[in-house]
Parts: C-alpha cells; structure tokens; sequence
C-alpha cells in the first residue's frame, strides 16, 4: 500500500501514523521534538516495539509531506522534502486493517490524502 498525506501541526508534542492489523499495530512513526522514531511491531499481547529507524525533528506550524510505503517486510518512509528511509523487518509483512493519524495536544490539521493499494 502507498498513502500520501500532508499535515501541519500547531503546539503539538507528537504526531504519530500507525497502520494497524487485526491484532494491533504492525507499524508505526512518531514525530516529535527529538525527531522521529519509525518502528515495527512484533507480535504479540505486549504490543513492544522495535525502533528500525531516526527521521528529522516535528516542525511545527508548517505543511509537511509525507509517504509511506508499505510492501512485505520493507517500508520507504519520507518525511519532509529532505528525509527519505527504507526499512526492512519480517513484523511489516503482517496484514494491514487501517490507519490511523493522530496527535497529543495542539491542532493537527491533515490535507490531500491518498491511500493506494
């Protein structure tokens, strides 16, 4: 799957993109001040990540692009126009349900959505 999105975050301490499968997450990227933390989900009750990879800081106040691309057991992020990463874990072949984009605190506002299988 592919799925494209813009958001601008105003006096947010996270934005986060999870897909989910039928028994919780399989992948996920949290953005924040510290940068952002991309991150796979083994299975299991204790719902445990595992870091795969580091992206740049939350900018706040601004659009900002996003890709994600999901295929088997590798995912090409980009964040930005200057961060693009590929990882690779047997935990991102597990089916996908939905998405999800959420945030904590502030206003997240979220723009020209594609999703493609």
């Amino acid at each position: 799957a592919k799925i494209r999105f813009a958001f601008k975050a105003e006096a947010c301490r996270t934005v986060v993109f999870t897909a989910n499968g039928e028994k919780g997450h399989v992948f996920r990227f949290v953005a924040s001040a510290a940068g952002t933390s991309i991150r796979a989900f083994p299975p299991g009750d204790e719902h445990k990540s595992v870091e795969l990879a580091k992206g740049p800081s939350l900018k706040l106040g601004e659009w900002v692009g996003v890709a994600v691309e999901l295929n088997g057991s590798k995912a090409v992020v980009s964040v930005g126009k200057d961060f693009t990463q590929t990882v690779e874990s047997p935990h991102l072949a597990a089916a996908k349900a939905n998405i999800s984009v959420g945030f904590s605190f502030g206003t997240l506002s979220v723009r020209d959505v594609v999703i493609e299988q």
